[in-house]
């Protein structure tokens, strides 16, 4: 699946979605960004001014839906960056395979961390998110007080938890 066929797939699955972050450190997806061809999404490539990054796409792309491309790493600490409220009220696409797994099961943001604890083995495999597919919602996807689930073999045992929320 190409870089534009992904962005639209997200604007297609959360229609409230203005801007749809993507983080590029090694440039890898860039040539793909300089050919963008999609007519109801525009990409904007950041060049790290922030604060007039920030104007145009509120002020002078209004509603329009926006790509937003940052060859850049993916912030740690948002707490003084001029997107940061962007960033929170939309999405950020990643390429990744635990991406793609959180978008499948629209996981939000603040569950990478436990998704990437547990998918090097446990949730990368079909037949165990078939089992898990009813915790595996946004509303029910809990990291606190949860009872434990116990995959793998004998020899390399992993406990992952989940706990649907009631």
């Amino acid at each position: 699946m190409t870089l534009v066929e992904r962005a639209a797939k997200q604007f297609e699955t959360h229609p409230d979605l203005r801007v749809l972050f993507f983080f590029d450190p090694g440039e890898k997806q860039r040539p793909e960004v300089e050919g963008w061809d999609h007519e109801s999404i525009r990409c904007v490539v950041g060049n790290g001014a922030r604060f007039r990054l920030r104007y145009h796409l509120e002020q002078e792309l209004g509603e329009e839906k926006v790509f937003l491309y940052l060859p850049e790493k993916r912030p740690t600490d948002w707490e003084r960056d001029p997107l940061a409220d962007l960033w929170f009220a939309n999405r950020e696409l990643r390429i990744d395979r635990e991406g793609e797994f959180m978008d499948e099961y629209q996981l939000p943001a603040r569950y990478r961390d436990l998704v990437q604890e547990f998918f090097g083995g446990e949730l990368e495999h079909e037949n165990r998110q078939r089992f898990l597919s009813s915790i595996l919602q946004p509303d029910r996807f809990e990291e606190e007080s949860r009872p434990s689930i116990t995959f793998g073999s004998r020899a390399s045992r992993k406990r992952i938890s989940f706990w649907p929320r009631f």
